[in-house]
């Protein structure tokens, strides 16, 4: 059974708050209220993009981006298939997270191994693709 809207997002709020300190690469509770105003018309799919898309440019090292990503990527699959009706917004939502400017990666750990390109972390949305085919086929 599909949740609703408000009760999707109370979920999401509480479970980022209570990870915030545990879980650095988790979702924010930030990027929850983000999606929130987005979906709800309040701000526009570019300004939720660049208020997300911050949780990188605060990363210490490569593996803190990627697992970062990953928290985004789901979060955003799971309001995908949890709200579907949502689906067409939050491919505007992706579409303008391609249109970001590009995040200069930091090296440090991960940066020999962690397979994410300058230049094109947001352009490419590196591994989306693989994250919204794992979730999906998981539900």
């Amino acid at each position: 059974m599909a949740e609703t809207l408000p009760q999707w997002f109370d979920a999401k709020l509480q479970a980022a708050t209570e990870a915030a300190t545990e879980e650095p690469a988790s979702v924010k509770p930030d990027d929850v209220q983000a999606l929130r105003n987005f979906l709800d018309d309040k701000i526009t799919a570019e300004e939720a993009a660049e208020s997300m898309a911050k949780r990188t440019s605060t990363a210490a090292n490569r593996s803190d981006v990627y697992e970062s990503l990953f928290s985004l990527w789901i979060f955003i699959t799971d309001a995908a298939i949890y709200l579907p009706s949502s689906q067409a917004k939050l491919i505007e939502l992706l579409k303008a997270f391609q249109s970001l400017p590009d995040a200069e990666l930091p090296g440090g750990e991960g940066a020999d191994y962690i397979p994410l390109k300058q230049g094109e972390l947001w352009k490419e949305l590196p591994h989306w693709g693989n994250v919204w085919a794992d979730t999906f086929n998981c539900t």
